[in-house]
């Protein structure tokens, strides 16, 4: 049997930030439809499937001809993570071992198709790819506070004093493409592997996740800009 390449899209209903976000007017489209759209663009997808358990979140992805799968609610809280989601998914579509998820969540609108072939095309057969942006240096160079008072390195007690020069490039997840296979998952314990994880660097703008009402009016500005 042929290997599937699922693109996996979840948009529970509920949000603290901005009310049912996933369907928040984006330069006159929900929020969710531009992770539909570049999903479809992509031209590399078996199936395309929206889990949500929200009517409206589900009937709009039928009108855009891509799967609308209901979750249970149990699955659509505020610490629902998106490991369980996936693994719900994957169980109910039984989905071969050898199958390829790849994870688009629908607040990242500036991911495009291009974004997602570029993604597939530096992957390997034992590797995850997830996407990332580059992070301030800084990081490097913070303390905690310990328990006895005495502040200490987050990464090591000497990275604190090292020469901006010698910092390593940090990357920071921006949520938008995660590439695994189902045999990857499972190995991991029903998890979004962590090891063997290529990178897929992505520009600022093209890394926005939408979780506030600023950020919505932010993308809205550079989306009637172009």
């Amino acid at each position: 049997m042929r290997r599937k390449i699922v693109a996996v899209i979840p948009a529970r209903g509920g949000s603290k930030g901005i009310p049912r976000k996933n369907l928040a007017l984006l330069a006159g489209k929900p929020l969710i439809w531009y992770s539909i759209q570049s999903a479809k663009e992509s031209g590399l997808f078996d199936e395309i499937l929206v889990s949500s358990d929200d009517d409206e979140i589900l009937q709009l992805a039928i009108s855009e001809k891509v799967l609308a799968q209901k979750r249970p609610l149990t699955l659509a809280q505020d610490l629902t993570t998106s490991n369980e989601v996936i693994n719900f998914i994957i169980e109910e579509n039984k989905y071969e071992k050898s199958d390829l998820i790849c994870l688009l969540q629908p607040t990242s609108p500036f991911r495009t198709a291009i974004h997602i072939k570029n993604a597939f095309s530096i992957r390997n057969e034992h590797s995850t790819v997830i996407s990332v942006k580059k992070q301030n240096k800084s990081v490097y160079k913070t303390f905690l506070l310990g328990e006895d008072g005495f502040l200490q390195g987050l990464v090591s007690s000497e990275a604190p004093f090292i020469p901006r020069q010698l910092i390593p490039d940090l990357y920071l997840p921006n949520g938008a493409i995660y590439i695994f296979s189902v045999e990857k998952f499972i190995e991991s314990k029903n998890k979004i592997p962590q090891t063997n994880i290529v990178p897929f660097v992505m520009e600022d703008i093209e890394s926005i996740d939408i979780d506030s009402s600023e950020d919505l009016i932010m993308a809205n500005q550079i989306l009637e800009s172009k």
